[in-house]
């Protein structure tokens, strides 16, 4: 036989309408940032290279600037 357990520390029993609301939300949030970001990103490249220029940019900084990654990793 099988059972179901739950860390009950976890802030909200996942199987509770709460918990599949809260987990269901936490993904949406996620898809809609990150859909956010490839806009951003795709909208940054749309630019020519005298706007990056006027806003500090280059277009090799672009994905590291969105996505908030170091340029020197």
């Amino acid at each position: 036989m099988s059972h179901v357990t739950y860390n009950s520390h976890a802030g909200y029993d996942v199987l509770s309408v709460e918990g599949i609301v809260s987990v269901f939300k936490n993904v949406t949030a996620w898809f809609v940032k990150r859909a956010q970001l490839r806009a951003t990103e795709r909208h940054l490249y749309s630019l020519d290279d005298r706007q990056l220029n006027d806003i500090g940019l280059c277009r090799a900084d672009i994905h590291d600037v969105v996505w908030g990654r170091p340029n020197n990793a």
